[in-house]
């Protein structure tokens, strides 16, 4: 929580905008491992991150939580692609 929201203040202090987003995470890992497609989820999976706007594309993730980084520019490249 506390780097998801450090992180969204300082987007916004850079005019960037930003929100802050409470969920699930559900590793590839935990995904493989599951039989029937079926995943228990509990506390230990909550996470925090947050989202960067990016005009014509939305919303995207942007985790600074060291070990579940997630590569925006990669993304950003996919989702031009797509459209």
């Amino acid at each position: 929580m506390l780097y998801a929201s450090a992180a969204v203040e300082s987007f916004r202090t850079h005019g960037i905008p930003a929100r802050y987003v409470e969920g699930y995470y559900l590793s590839d890992n935990q995904i493989a491992q599951s039989d029937d497609g079926h995943e228990l989820l509990s506390g230990e999976d909550m996470h925090a991150w947050a989202e960067v706007y990016f005009d014509g594309v939305g919303w995207l993730p942007v985790d600074v939580t060291p070990g579940y980084y997630y590569d925006t520019a990669e993304l950003r490249t996919v989702i031009w692609k797509n459209l």
